[in-house]
């Protein structure tokens, strides 16, 4: 069998990636070869389509295929034959469109594709994916990238979720119908599982049970050494931790929302100035929640963990079924009671004499 982890972006794909190549040697002990270091085999199975759009959005670099790759792929397949093993792959960019006729194409007869996809809730997604376009990360929504540079977190969501907020109907079954989110999970799973031979070899690691390597060492690939390797690092505390965070503190995102992003590197730049309007509160006797508040609406919220629930019945029918469903609505209400799904009212925080202290700059940022 050839283990295709394609992750879904904002969910530890990266994180699952790092440790796979630090651990190769483990797993070939459990007959597993680990295809690493050797250049991202995505390029090598898009059409010539798939190739021309990532050509235009990121250049040409992104979207060739290495001369010396595929060749090189095909020795690594006869050599797990040869030592009757399987195969994992880990490469998030088998997510695009077309990938999935190409990665047949290159397996061959002689590997069965397991799809390995990690499911994380969609308001958190959402949460993060905003950090992420915001910061400059690379890994947001690109869609958004006309969209000007001051779009706080409940703008951003209003756009991305329009016609789902917009919607006029009561039949929650048609809710993830009116999203379209190539890097989020359904639909990854849903590009996957529209392919026969990929339909009943989908597996979907929760990034919410809190060991996604550990689900996958152990549940997924079912490797005796890797799943006791993990399983001692998460019970001494030493599993990697993924860096990825749900939201930004209303410090930063007061920044975010007055500031030009730049794009990569300006995330330290973004804290710091969020530091300093802290500090300026605390002086104050001030606090977060003392700022003005933008919030998604109540049936705007009611319509994201909706789609939510409903995404998670979908591709995790029976975990729903057992404690999910109660522990999406615990996870979505503590987030509704810090606010969580607010913005700060830039318009009051700019035009009160309350916040203009704000705006009287502290000497280490008056490059700013």
């Amino acid at each position: 069998k050839a283990f295709v982890h394609i992750g879904s972006t904002q969910a530890g794909g990266s994180l699952v990636g790092k440790t796979m190549a630090t651990d190769q040697s483990t797993l070939k002990e459990d007959k597993y070869f680990f295809f690493v270091d050797h250049g991202n085999l995505a390029p090598c199975v898009w059409s010539d389509a798939e190739r021309q759009i990532i050509a235009e959005d990121m250049g040409e670099e992104a979207a060739t295929c290495p001369e010396y790759l595929l060749s090189y792929f095909n020795d690594f397949l006869l050599n797990a034959t040869a030592a009757d093993s399987d195969v994992v792959i880990h490469d998030e960019w088998l997510s695009m469109p077309s990938s999935e006729m190409g990665l047949l194409n290159v397996l061959g007869d002689y590997f069965d594709p397991v799809m390995v996809i990690t499911y994380r809730r969609f308001f958190d997604w959402v949460l993060d994916s905003y950090n992420a376009w915001r910061l400059g990360s690379g890994a947001g929504l690109a869609a958004l990238d006309s969209t000007g540079d001051k779009v706080r977190l409940v703008d951003f969501i209003r756009r991305i979720c329009n016609r789902l907020f917009e919607a006029d109907f009561s039949h929650e079954q048609t809710l993830v119908d009116l999203l379209d989110f190539p890097g989020y999970t359904y639909n990854l799973w849903e590009q996957y599982n529209s392919i026969p031979t990929f339909r009943d070899n989908i597996k979907i690691v929760n990034f919410h049970d809190g060991h996604i390597i550990k689900s996958i060492y152990c549940n997924v690939l079912h490797a005796a050494n890797a799943c006791k390797l993990e399983s001692d690092r998460f019970e001494n505390n030493k599993s990697a931790k993924s860096p990825t965070e749900s939201f930004v503190s209303k410090y930063v995102e007061i920044e975010m929302g007055l500031y030009r992003s730049g794009g990569v590197g300006f995330k330290e730049r973004f804290y710091n100035l969020g530091d300093s309007s802290k500090e300026k509160m605390d002086r104050r006797g001030l606090a977060e929640e003392d700022l003005p508040k933008d919030c998604l609406d109540q049936s705007e919220m009611s319509m994201l963990l909706m789609a939510s629930l409903e995404y998670e019945r979908i591709m995790l029918s029976d975990y729903h079924s057992y404690r999910g469903e109660e522990e999406t609505r615990q996870h979505f209400a503590a987030l509704v009671a810090t606010d969580t799904f607010c913005s700060v009212d830039l318009n009051k925080v700019i035009e009160s004499p309350k916040w203009k202290f704000l705006f009287e700059p502290m000497e280490e940022f008056l490059d700013v």
